[in-house]
């Protein structure tokens, strides 16, 4: 049960569906319980000048983090007399409802688990993915469970289900590009469990099943989901005390792969609703079939969105604009290139601070934990994160301000032990 609680946190935690009998999400309640917890903490620990005043790194850098954000984009939007302020505000309240939620969730596993183990997160996280495939598989399949779902969301949350339309799936507050990412990063996930741990044949096959399954689906919401999936098989590859198991996982899902695909492709393309579906997942693989060409729709529409800027200026502050002035709903310069939103809104500069930020932040999560295989595993995260944002604006901040957190409470946690033996 507790483990079911933690999935159930960390699931709205991560996505914040509109539900129409909650007036706020579930992320803001568990941020603001978690500063609550976060402040109690730091009075109870500093009220005594003669007590411990050291600085906890990881944290100071999130809060620095935060406030190199806030002061860039702050300067940015002043100095180019831009109405884009919306950006600060998102940066506030979004970084410290997500610090808040993930020292919540951090405090929770403390509460429930002996031993603090950061794969409870990682196997958690993979969980959720699951459901929202299955929720993605549910409502594309059954219109009455589409209707459930939408019937608890907000009208603006169910149009924004309803413009995926019949091409592709969708999950409870997942849609699109996150989809993709999220789903490819759960794909990281299980092939880093699959190092670290020594699991026997029956529990490669369970892995390779969801490691499958989750792939399938993430591929009928974005095609993103692929990227992971290849980046997880070579970080799959790398070698290993016991490179023998990462191969038999990697021989059991492509065996399964091409049974599966051999069998159920054929009999779906017959449908024109399924076939449709299929066709968007491997549109390269189609067009290539029947033109010769591996362009897609995307690929075509992501070429006409690298447009960079003709004035220098905008490479060292920007234009102070995210968003679009005039059109709501769409992008500045509409080009939905991570790189290029980045650049354009406050420069170079501020690019670099979102990859720094990533890299700083990881760095310390492998530190903490002190494990060779995390080294690999957030390596190929940040290897993910440069190469999606070709396509468009890509953050992993949930996810990692949780490992960040969490290591933290754990190395902690590891120095107090050491000190109580010596």
């Amino acid at each position: 049960m507790r483990f079911v609680g933690f999935v159930f946190l960390l699931f709205f935690y991560l996505y914040v569906p509109e539900i129409i009998f909650m007036p706020v999400s579930l992320r803001l309640i568990f941020g603001a319980l978690g500063l609550m917890l976060y402040f109690v903490r730091l009075i109870n620990k500093y009220k005594n000048v003669s007590d411990d005043v050291s600085l906890n790194k990881d944290l100071l850098l999130f809060w620095s983090g935060t406030l190199s954000f806030l002061l860039l984009a702050t300067f940015v939007v002043f100095i180019n007399e831009s109405g884009d302020a919306k950006v600060i505000s998102e940066i506030v309240v979004r970084f410290c409802m997500l610090f808040g939620g993930a020292y919540f969730l951090t405090w929770y596993i403390k509460q429930f688990y002996r031993e603090l183990d950061y794969q409870v997160i990682l196997k958690a996280y993979v969980t959720v993915l699951a459901l929202q495939c299955i929720i993605g598989v549910l409502t594309f399949t059954n219109p009455v469970i589409k209707d459930l779902f939408e019937s608890i969301q907000k009208p603006n949350e169910a149009n924004i289900r309803n413009k995926v339309g019949v091409m592709r799936m969708s999950g409870f507050g997942l849609t699109f590009f996150g989809a993709g990412l999220d789903c490819g990063i759960a794909l990281m996930v299980i092939a880093h469990l699959v190092r670290q741990n020594a699991y026997k044949s029956m529990q490669l096959t369970y892995w390779a099943f969801l490691f499958l399954f989750i792939m399938s689906v993430g591929t009928f919401m974005a095609r993103t989901t692929l990227i992971g999936g290849l980046l997880a098989f070579g970080y799959l590859m790398l070698p290993a005390s016991n490179s023998g198991k990462n191969f038999k996982f990697a021989s059991i899902t492509l065996v399964t792969i091409i049974l599966i695909a051999s069998y159920t492709i054929p009999i779906m393309l017959n449908s024109e609703k399924y076939g449709m579906v299929i066709r968007f997942a491997f549109e390269a693989f189609f067009n290539y079939t029947e033109y010769g060409s591996l362009e897609t729709e995307s690929s075509n529409d992501l070429q006409t969105m690298y447009r960079f800027p003709e004035e220098f200026k905008t490479y060292l502050i920007g234009d102070g604009w995210l968003n679009h002035p005039e059109i709501e709903g769409y992008y500045y310069m509409q080009t939905d290139v991570g790189y290029l939103r980045l650049i354009y809104f406050g420069g170079i500069g501020y690019c670099l601070l979102w990859f720094i930020f990533h890299y700083l932040m990881l760095n310390r999560i492998a530190a903490n934990l002190n494990v060779k295989e995390v080294k690999w595993f957030v390596l190929t995260l940040f290897a993910f994160l440069v190469i999606v944002n070709v396509k468009g604006l890509a953050d992993f901040f949930p996810l990692i301000f949780l490992l960040l957190i969490f290591s933290s409470e754990f190395k902690a946690l590891q120095t107090d032990k050491l000190n109580e033996t010596n």
